[in-house]
């Protein structure tokens, strides 16, 4: 483990980051989230007073390290408090300017809608999503978990679900199997399975349900 004040950039600039080697991120994964995954462009923006927590942190590590005291478990209990106090400030980014991630919620579902406004040769995942509004798949992830309660998936999984009870409701001539490759699924029984874990009917179940 490295830990480090400083570097040389331009124009000039100080800060402190901290520098983990591959084998302890993946002895310790339980505390990296996905925020780690971000990109450049989703960068975390601090108060003045979030400064002031960090930094404290740092300095406490600082201060055991050159100690030369050389307790691993210590070390890495600091990096955990560094790693709850990011994920907490990127809540509070995304609750300080809700227009400019409700905007990003809503693109998300419009995106969602006009994927199935044309022919779905799959099912449809996160990283589209993703790809399509720019962003890295973690991030939409966790902008959409905070304002939906739901992950992005839950909500891609809602949405089909809708879709799906539409077509078996108001397109009587398209049979379940028809039904499950026009919602992008490549094997109808998948798509049977996956109706009844959301719905507790089968496709076949629901319809017979509208018929009584």
């Amino acid at each position: 483990m490295v830990v480090n004040e400083g570097w040389d950039v331009e124009p000039t600039y100080t800060g402190m980051y901290l520098q983990l080697s591959k084998k302890v991120i993946e002895e310790n994964r339980f505390l990296f989230k996905t925020y780690l995954d971000y990109g450049l462009h989703e960068a975390l923006y601090l108060t003045d007073e979030e400064v002031e927590e960090i930094s404290a942190v740092f300095k406490l590590m600082m201060k055991y390290y050159e100690s030369e005291k050389q307790n691993f478990n210590v070390l890495l209990s600091y990096v955990n408090v560094v790693i709850s106090l990011v994920e907490a400030f990127y809540k509070r980014q995304f609750s300080t300017d809700p227009k400019q991630y409700n905007r990003v919620v809503t693109d998300f579902q419009q995106s969602l809608v006009e994927y199935y406004n044309q022919p779905a040769k799959q099912l449809p995942n996160v990283q589209y999503f993703a790809e399509k509004l720019g962003l890295t798949a973690n991030y939409l992830g966790d902008i959409i978990k905070h304002f939906t309660q739901k992950s992005a998936l839950e909500n891609i999984h809602e949405f089909i679900i809708k879709r799906a009870k539409e077509m078996l409701t108001e397109n009587r001539k398209l049979n379940t199997t028809e039904v499950a490759y026009e919602l992008g699924f490549e094997y109808p029984n998948y798509f049977s399975k996956f109706f009844k874990k959301q719905v507790g009917l089968s496709p076949k179940e629901y319809r017979q349900e509208l018929i009584k």
